[in-house]
């Protein structure tokens, strides 16, 4: 028991402490259990930095959480500090692409769209609230049983406020970005890099950046080359060029000609998906910065619909015609015969009328002769 918690499970466990599966009220919740030394001023303040950045992005939120792990609270208990957290009952990105790995059964380009712009519109939450996660990988983004794909685990996660760049060095080996790797200040786009070894990842099942140790990784990072997602996989599938293009914007060793999630939010390709996905509108309430880019997009649409659909009609329109002219011809057609043989009928039925009446004459005149003989 935790507070009024009734621990069901271990999630997981790590070098933070716990993860728990707990329920209470006939609801479950995952609880974070963070265990702290009371010496270690800095670590209990990253945790409680962690709690506030939950908290801040919650408020934002209102009802709109399908993309970030909910929060609920916070507290002490025990010398432990605990976060309490939505459950996600369909586990985590990570173990989702390796089961799919192990039956070698690859992602549809749709797939990959639907994933990768729904982890961009939770990026697009964090990032307009001032937050770098620093730690953007599969294992951080959770799966719900309404298939939503949700942010969560802030523990390494920085507000930026005033301060424009960051410079410590944290996150996951296979996705840390080239300006960390080189030891140098670094914003948003370093999530953005993140986001393209998840793209790469769902597409391949392989890392982007791979090596037998942390400083192989690194080289590889840096020098910013990859295996095409097409020369991977050439046997399964092939993936088109707006995808090879996408990975390839993202992956750009510059951070300065990497784009922004709004930017990435509002390319014609990303658009047309979401609109596909019924997406769209999310993107625009949610994220009000790209509502402009969205508006003129959706008119666009509107008008190409508008146009299809009056093509469609005057085609529908024209195949009436056809069919009705079609109808009315066999109708003639049928008229006209049915007239030809109906006069036949007649014909044949008034030759056998005089046949009838050559008969009876035939009959009389022979009984008037033998009369006569009488």
């Amino acid at each position: 028991m935790i507070r009024n918690y009734s621990i069901i499970s271990k999630i997981s466990i790590g070098s933070f402490g716990v993860i728990y599966k707990a329920v209470k009220n006939f609801n479950y919740f995952a609880i974070k259990e963070i265990f702290v030394k009371r010496e270690e001023k800095e670590e209990i303040e990253r945790i409680k930095e962690e709690a506030k950045l939950l908290e801040k992005l919650q408020n934002c939120l209102f009802n709109n959480n399908e993309y970030i792990v909910q929060y609920f609270e916070s507290f002490e208990q025990n010398n432990n500090f605990y976060i309490v957290m939505e459950y996600c009952d369909k586990g985590d990105l990570d173990s989702f692409i390796k089961e799919r790995k192990e039956q070698n059964n690859f992602l549809s380009e749709d797939e990959i769209w639907k994933i990768f712009i729904e982890i961009s519109i939770g990026i697009g939450i964090i990032h307009r609230n001032k937050i770098i996660h620093r730690d953007l990988k599969p294992l951080n983004i959770f799966l719900t049983i309404k298939n939503n794909k949700k942010i969560g685990d802030f523990g390494v996660s920085k507000l930026l406020n005033n301060q424009k760049k960051a410079t410590t060095i944290t996150g996951t080996f296979y996705y840390l970005s080239p300006e960390i790797c080189n030891q140098n200040s670094y914003d948003f786009k370093s999530d953005i890099w993140s986001l393209g070894c998840i793209l790469y990842e769902l597409c391949t099942f392989n890392h982007a950046f791979d090596g037998n140790n942390p400083v192989e990784i690194y080289e590889k990072i840096k020098s910013g080359k990859y295996e095409d997602i097409n020369s991977v996989n050439k046997k399964y599938v092939k993936y088109s060029r707006y995808l090879v293009n996408m990975i390839s914007k993202i992956l750009n060793v510059n951070p300065n000609n990497r784009p922004s999630i709004n930017s990435i939010l509002t390319e014609d390709i990303v658009l047309e998906k979401a609109y596909k996905f019924n997406l769209i509108n999310q993107i625009k309430n949610i994220i009000p910065e790209v509502k402009g880019a969205i508006n003129v997009f959706i008119s666009k649409k509107e008008s190409e619909n508008k146009n299809q659909n009056n093509i469609r009609k005057k085609s529908n329109d024209k195949n009436k015609k056809k069919k009705d002219n079609y109808k009315k011809e066999v109708k003639n057609n049928f008229n006209k015969d049915n007239y030809i043989n109906i006069k036949i009928k007649n014909n044949i039925n008034n030759n056998d009328k005089k046949k009838v009446i050559h008969k009876k004459k035939e009959i009389n005149k022979k009984n008037l002769e033998q009369k006569q003989k009488v």
